[in-house]
C-alpha cells in the first residue's frame, strides 16, 4: 500500500468516525434505509474502531495524534455550540470543522494506519 494510499484509507475511515459522530445530522432528509443494514453497518464500522483502538494503545504518536483531534474538537464545540444562539449554519461549520479535524488526524496517523491494514489483512494458520 502506498503512502497515498494510505493516507486516502486512513481519511475515508475517521471520516466516517466522524459522519457517524455529527455529520449524519447534517444530512437531514436522505432516505432511510433498511434498519437491518444499518445495523451491520455500525457493528462493522464498530469493530474496525475497537481493532484500532486495541493495535495503537501502546502507540506514542497515536496517543498525541489522539490528543490534538479531541482538543480541536472541543475547540470546534466551544466554537460553535453555543445553546442559546445555535443556527443551522453554525451546526454546518461545526460539521466542517470536525471533518478537517479529522481528516488531519488521518494524515498524521497514516504510517500506523497502513501497517494496521497490512496486519490486519494477514492470515494466521
Amino acid at each position: 500500500m502506498s503512502d497515498n494510499r494510505a493516507v486516502t484509507d486512513a481519511r475515508k475511515f475517521f471520516r466516517r468516525v466522524a459522519d457517524d459522530g455529527w455529520g449524519r445530522l447534517a444530512g437531514r432528509g436522505f432516505e432511510r434505509e433498511d434498519e437491518t443494514i444499518t445495523e451491520a453497518r455500525h457493528v462493522y464500522w464498530e469493530g474496525i474502531k475497537r481493532a484500532w483502538s486495541i493495535y495503537t494503545k501502546d502507540n506514542e504518536a497515536v496517543k498525541q495524534a489522539n490528543e490534538v483531534l479531541r482538543k480541536v474538537m472541543h475547540q470546534a464545540y466551544e466554537r460553535y455550540a453555543d445553546e442559546d444562539k445555535v443556527s443551522d449554519v453554525d451546526f454546518v461549520r461545526y460539521v466542517k470543522e470536525l471533518f478537517q479535524a479529522h481528516d488531519d488526524y488521518a494524515e498524521t496517523v497514516a504510517q500506523v494506519w497502513k501497517a494496521f491494514a497490512k496486519d490486519m489483512k494477514k492470515k494466521k494458520r
